[in-house]
């Protein structure tokens, strides 16, 4: 075999390598693709999620916060009448207040809000290939939303354990946090609710996916 015969051989078993490592290497290309296409699917809608969930909570926080801001007029109102004296007086026996007198009471209303979406994304960690600032003010924004709701859970607790040994002024207390730190709680709340919600609509997955 002369040098030209083993020149060609060598050209043509070099062109077959060549071929056969561009296939394989066209192969995993395509494969991580469409890998990587799954998962930014599977991103996009969690988001999506989140970004509706976040909406559902804002919605109902925004009506609790109302609410705390009109009875909270009137508690004051009924103060203003109350005595030092009346304020020692035992509640359940007093007639001088009563929580039920409250103009447009509907109880303590405390926002349950929804974790659904959030928790799932965790679970199967869809999260972890969204963008690490977007999943941190989300994190934030959901633990508040926890803290938020404990808070509540705190005054519902002060309010069903009142007994014959409660003062008037002990429940005036109790409102008077329903309508001071509580609902400056939920202000905040609202303020980091509708930040995180603008940040995820300004997101290019979450728009395309939530349009």
């Amino acid at each position: 075999m002369n040098l030209t015969s083993i020149k060609k051989q060598l050209g043509k078993y070099a062109l077959e390598l060549i071929t056969v490592a561009f296939g394989v290497f066209l192969g995993m290309y395509v494969s991580e693709w469409k890998a990587q296409q799954k998962v930014n699917k599977n991103v996009n809608k969690s988001l999506s999620y989140i970004l509706e969930e976040l909406e559902t909570n804002k919605a109902s926080l925004e009506k609790s916060y109302q609410y705390h801001q009109q009875i909270s007029v009137s508690i004051d109102s009924l103060k203003s009448k109350l005595t030092e004296q009346d304020m020692f007086l035992p509640y359940i026996s007093n007639d001088k207040f009563h929580h039920m007198s409250i103009e447009g009471w509907q109880g303590i209303v405390i926002t349950n809000s929804e974790d659904i979406a959030f928790e799932s994304s965790k679970i199967t960690g869809t999260l972890q290939e969204a963008d690490i600032e977007l999943v941190h003010l989300i994190s934030k924004t959901y633990k508040h939303l926890d803290f938020n709701a404990e808070f509540g859970k705190t005054i519902l607790n002060k309010m069903i354990s009142i007994n014959s040994e409660t003062k008037v002024i002990d429940v005036l207390g109790t409102l008077e946090l329903l309508t001071s730190d509580f609902m400056n709680s939920e202000k905040v709340l609202l303020s980091e609710l509708e930040k995180t919600i603008k940040k995820l609509k300004e997101s290019s997955k979450v728009k395309v996916e939530h349009e």
